[in-house]
């Protein structure tokens, strides 16, 4: 089955984030909840999501029943020939534990593995053109798309903390 950890809060990238990084087309700085997708909105998916006290740190923690959840937030209207580079900035991973990201079709009919698995912090880069292209989903390369963005964490009661995730230009 397809296991996934739901980033921060979805949305066009904001003003303040365009003042840091141009390339940006789609940002979450993980300092709100809404828009990701937890165990309380469905208890499928596994996790937990709560914000680190003071410091903008989204804590996505395995809940349920399986060794691995799910969170997701939805990405709207993004042009991947544009913009294909997948950035997360993940400042803790529990012992024990391991993320990776991936984006889903809004139909969740797939889910197409953007940065693979890792039990490291700092930043993590992915290309999601060459993952759709690779997994044969070229459909999602034809002008701006909307998708799911998926984080899975693995490990029982573990938990990654990430602190900003973003979708831009350049490699």
């Amino acid at each position: 089955s397809v296991c996934a950890l739901q980033v921060c809060s979805a949305g066009p990238a904001r003003a303040g984030d365009e003042a840091k990084d141009e390339t940006a087309t789609w940002g979450n700085d993980c300092s709100a909840i809404e828009g990701w997708i937890d165990s309380s909105t469905d208890p499928e998916i596994g996790t937990t999501l709560q914000l680190e006290s003071g410091k903008g740190i989204l804590v996505v923690r395995q809940d349920g029943k399986e060794t691995w959840g799910k969170t997701a937030i939805l990405v709207n209207d993004v042009d991947l020939n544009k913009a294909s580079t997948l950035e997360m900035v993940v400042t803790q991973v529990d012992k024990g534990s391991a993320f990776k990201v991936g984006i889903a079709p809004t139909d969740w009919s797939d889910f197409i593995e953007v940065l693979k698995r890792s039990s490291a912090d700092g930043t993590h880069k992915g290309d999601i053109e060459k993952a759709v292209k690779r997994a044969n989903r070229k459909d999602l390369l034809e002008g701006p798309v909307s998708f799911y963005l998926v984080i899975v964490v693995e490990g029982k009661g573990k938990a990654a903390y990430v602190d900003e995730v973003k979708i831009r230009s350049g490699k």
